[in-house]
This record gives structure tokens, C-alpha cells and sequence, in this order.
């Protein structure tokens, strides 16, 4: 099983207090969202998967924080056997351009007249992000962004949220009663 985070995933694995993600789906507020992605990273471990994490991803995360703190990131990251880092290289770039329909092309177009760099950059980011999956046999994406699951799922790709993922079970604390001899 290989699976690839999106950089709201991903965030959420790093820092244990972010807990402000939606469904994509209702757009309601995820509950546990750490919770949940342990319970996804467990899963996939026991599966002996792999989670890769596209190199676009890896820059939208990396702006997000200060140099020392990218450096303890790299190493997490690196130490971590489950995760593996990927480039967009010219393979992922043959399948970018095969991810851009002709009514994308259109719809580009007019948006380029409205705001010319804003959302032409975010749509060729999600491509990339697709294509780095497609180009290493990717089949799952987990991500909160709606574009990119939508996009995902039209190319054939599994395509989730953490909120399709039951949290890990929260720990049942138990007193235990003990009678004086």
C-alpha cells in the first residue's frame, strides 16, 4: 500500500495541537483530527505501506516554519522508515501534463484574467502533488483540500480526508480501588 499525504495531513502529524481542519465533505469541523491521523499511520504501518510525501508537499510545509524547525522536520522525516520523500521529476511531469483536461485549460484561462498567479500556481501545485502519485503507483490521497480530491478521484485515485478515519480509541482511565488491610 502506498499512500500520499497532502501538506493539511501532514501539518496535522507534525503538530499535535492543530486541530482545526474540515471535512471536505460538509465542511463541518473534524473532530480528533491527530487522533485520526495516528489511526491512518497505524494502519498503513500494519500494513507494511508506505506514505509518501511529494516533494510540492514538502514546500508548502516547509514555508509554514522557521529554518531550525524545518531541520528537526527533515529529520522526523527521515528517520522515520515509513515515510518517503518524492520528487517531481520528468515522469511526474508527463503525467502532469496528461492531469490538464481542455475544459481545465478554458477554466485557466478565465481565471488568469481575474487574478493572473493565485490560482493558476494552486491548481499546477495539486497537478504535481497527482502526478507524483501517479508516477510512483500511488493509488491514495489524504488530504482536506477539495480540488485535489476531486481531482484525485476523477483520475481513478482513492481519495480521502481524516475524516473518513475513526480515531485511535482514547485511553479509559481506571482507578483502582484498593481496601486498607
Amino acid at each position: 500500500m502506498r499512500v500520499a499525504l497532502d501538506t493539511n495531513v501532514l501539518i496535522v502529524l507534525l503538530n499535535r495541537g492543530h486541530n482545526s481542519l474540515r471535512n471536505p465533505a460538509d465542511n463541518s469541523i473534524v473532530d480528533r483530527v491527530y487522533d485520526r491521523a495516528q489511526r491512518l499511520i497505524d494502519d498503513i504501518d500494519r500494513q507494511k505501506g508506505v506514505i509518501l510525501i511529494p516533494s510540492p508537499v514538502l514546500a508548502e510545509l516547509f514555508v509554514k516554519y522557521s529554518k531550525p524547525e524545518r531541520e528537526v522536520i527533515e529529520r522526523v522525516l527521515a528517520e522515520a522508515d515509513i515515510f518517503e520523500i518524492v520528487n517531481f521529476d520528468t515522469l511526474a511531469a508527463m503525467e502532469c501534463a496528461n492531469l490538464v483536461n481542455d475544459k481545465e485549460l478554458r477554466e485557466l484561462e478565465k481565471l488568469e484574467r481575474i487574478n493572473p498567479h493565485a490560482i493558476k500556481t494552486k491548481i499546477q501545485v495539486d497537478r504535481q502533488i497527482l502526478a507524483i502519485c501517479q508516477a510512483r503507483n500511488c493509488n491514495h490521497i489524504i488530504s482536506h483540500d477539495k480540488g485535489l480530491l476531486s481531482k484525485a478521484r476523477e483520475i481513478g485515485m482513492s481519495a480521502k480526508s481524516l475524516a473518513d478515519f475513526d480515531p485511535v480509541p482514547e485511553q479509559v482511565k481506571m482507578e483502582l480501588l484498593v481496601k486498607d488491610v
